[in-house]
């Protein structure tokens, strides 16, 4: 008599190669924005208070502001508010950094453990960048091409390709 030869299936799916590259390059951008957004605390610190007022004097006082402010006043006065609301706010805009890392870590973690709601994220994401890269193309920034192939390229991955929706059992 033959034994009939079976397989036992551990439940783990093959996870896609594609997902794979996505999802450690969500790693990538997790660590990248979490990096960025402590950098951005640390400098927010540093120029924060008194510095902030003696950049200001420091630079009025140049040569070059006062040639600037003597060929367009208002853009260069602007110009010199909104760089020091923005060094002013770099504390908050390394807190929304480390969010959107954090948030990144998880969605890499979601995707390489094919749990559909990072897969879906990770889509409506690609849709938001295409949409942000088409006001892109009509403000006239051609080389915005790119983007607009590779956030496509990835949705269409992540939405259509018969492969992606087995491995995430989307029927």
């Amino acid at each position: 008599m033959k034994k009939k030869e079976t397989r036992k299936t551990t439940g783990k799916r093959e996870i896609p190669l594609g997902i794979k590259i996505l999802s450690i390059l969500s790693y990538i951008g997790a660590v990248s924005a979490i990096l960025i957004g402590i950098m951005f605390i640390i400098l927010g610190n540093v120029f924060s208070g008194n510095v902030l007022e003696e950049v200001r004097q420091g630079y009025t006082a140049s040569l070059e502001y006062q040639q600037a402010l003597q060929q367009d006043p208002l853009m260069t006065q602007q110009s010199l508010d909104l760089l020091l609301w923005m060094i002013d706010k770099m504390a908050i805009m390394g807190v929304f950094f480390i969010i959107l890392g954090v948030v990144s870590f998880f969605i890499a973690r979601g995707l390489w453990k094919l749990q559909n709601w990072a897969r879906i994220t990770e889509a409506v994401l690609c849709a938001f960048g295409l949409i942000i890269v088409l006001i892109s193309l009509i403000s006239g920034n051609f080389l915005s091409i790119f983007s607009l192939a590779i956030n496509g390229l990835i949705f269409w991955y992540l939405i259509f390709n018969k492969n992606v929706l087995k491995a995430f059992n989307v029927k």
